[in-house]
């Protein structure tokens, strides 16, 4: 299964959370960032917090 992310969106959640591009995101940040004001900030959140669990290849 592959996961098509728009070019224009991929590293977006880096550069909101402030992580350098290549490092990954520590949990805690994701998990504060899924309680944030913005739907859309929430949603990639979730989204980065459940791929965390899909089997790695």
């Amino acid at each position: 299964m592959t996961i098509k992310i728009k070019p224009s969106h991929k590293g977006l959640l880096h550069k909101k959370l402030g992580v350098p591009q290549g490092d990954p995101i520590p949990v805690a940040k994701l998990e504060k960032a899924a309680h944030s004001k913005s739907p859309a900030l929430r949603k990639e959140a979730q989204f980065a917090l459940n791929a965390r669990m899909w089997p790695k290849k």
